[in-house]
């Protein structure tokens, strides 16, 4: 059998060859071979042993080895709990790499392997490769930029805050803005001020808690931000 798949590593992507020892995870030993791309080893539940031209290496439940393409090498299971799997990765490197992934990770990818013979649906796969191969490839990893979209950051600022005693001032340390400036662009968002903006927050959510739940009008004041009853009953019904 052999496959192959294109594997998102970061923003890049790139080629996994599947062949038969990627599926028969079992096998006590394999030959004595060597490849034309990288290829990258996982073992679960036991040892292993790796040869990789005259030396040796011990792998355990979890670890995830790159051997360089060229290189000749034979894996031996060394215990009857462990088995391996192996695929080859259009990603060159220049010396062996070996990462220590959480076996609960490998187990479940193990899974997967025999799941997609008979659903042939590598979704799962795929993302596990990805997954596995981004401890291997630093160079590869994904890493999160901060929200500069002001709308969002000012959206999400009234959804999770509106129980608290939040102010304009608080909003423009958030945004990195003078008060001025984040009434603007709260005023643009919002389409109204902020003071109103909250205003129409709370009285929406209590309008809902009170419809829904069985929460008393006091009980809905308090979790909506207000500190006085009768300032929340005048907001509420000044607004529904």
């Amino acid at each position: 059998m052999n496959r192959e798949l294109t594997v998102t590593l970061g923003a890049a992507t790139t080629t996994v060859f599947l062949q038969n020892g990627f599926y028969a995870t079992a096998v006590p030993s394999t030959h004595m071979h060597r490849h034309n791309y990288t290829e990258i080893h996982i073992i679960s539940g036991g040892e292993a042993e790796v040869v990789i031209d005259n030396c040796t290496k011990r792998l355990s439940d979890g670890n995830v080895l790159a051997i360089p393409s060229g290189r000749l090498h034979v894996v031996t299971l060394k215990d009857e709990a462990a088995r391996h799997t192996a695929f080859q990765i259009e990603m060159p490197v220049t010396r062996e790499r070996i990462q220590k992934v959480s076996p609960q990770i490998v187990e479940t990818f193990f899974e997967e392997i025999a799941n997609c013979q008979s659903t042939d649906d590598y979704t799962n796969i795929s993302a596990f490769i990805s997954l596995l191969c981004g401890s291997l490839f630093p160079e590869h990893r994904v890493t999160a930029r901060t929200v500069k979209d002001a709308s969002f950051i000012i959206t999400e600022f009234f959804s999770n805050n509106y129980g608290s005693d939040v102010t304009l001032c608080t909003l423009a340390e958030l945004l990195h803005l003078s008060e001025k400036q984040t009434e603007r662009l709260v005023i643009k968002t919002m389409g109204c001020t902020f003071k109103k903006a909250l205003t129409n927050v709370r009285i929406s959510t209590a309008d809902h808690l009170i419809k829904t739940t069985d929460m008393s009008l006091t009980e809905v004041a308090e979790y909506v931000g207000y500190h006085s009853y009768s300032g929340f009953w005048k907001a509420y019904t000044k607004r529904t």
